[in-house]
């Protein structure tokens, strides 16, 4: 049975940084404290980053992939072949945080505003970020269970995105 959710320690990797990056949405609504750029642009002429990428929301998701690390580490640590905790979950939303902040980045000096779609960047910019911190900390994944959250994130991406546009916490469906 445990060879078997071996497998599954991608999706159990993940977890702080799919709550970290969505709850970054909902804290940068209620905590819009101010713009991370500082609302400066580039030497392009466009925003750093954007107006939707504020101070409250990425702390938000920090602390809230940190507190699901946190309820991952009552569980059995020879599971998944490495120890999830709230050092690890933190490390992880970082990865994840900086990885949309640099997806973001991207997006606007490719002249893409708020809101634009970039299939795949997307999806997994946030994704790359959480693994390569992840690969820094230590954690070594199963190949499938890299193949796996590359797959379901795309899929369950687009779903939260539909579900927080039909809440009115995202002004586009995708």
């Amino acid at each position: 049975m445990i060879e078997y959710l071996k497998c599954l320690d991608g999706l159990w990797f993940i977890l702080p940084a799919y709550i970290a990056t969505s709850s970054a949405v909902l804290f940068g609504r209620a905590l819009p404290i101010c713009p991370i750029d500082l609302n400066r642009n580039f030497f392009d002429g466009h925003r750093i980053f954007g107006a939707g990428k504020t101070i409250g929301g990425f702390c938000g998701g920090l602390i809230a992939g940190a507190l699901v690390g946190l309820l991952q580490s009552y569980t059995d640590p020879g599971l998944f072949g490495f120890v999830m905790g709230i050092e690890l979950a933190f490390i992880i939303a970082s990865g994840a945080m900086i990885g949309d902040l640099a997806g973001s980045f991207i997006k606007r000096r490719a002249g893409i505003e708020k809101g634009g779609d970039v299939p795949l960047l997307d999806q997994l910019d946030f994704v790359v970020g959480a693994l390569a911190f992840g690969y820094l900390a230590g954690v070594e994944l199963s190949l499938i269970g890299i193949i796996l959250v590359l797959i379901m994130t795309p899929i369950l991406h687009r779903v939260a995105n539909f579900i927080a546009f039909k809440l009115k916490l995202k002004d586009v469906w995708w």
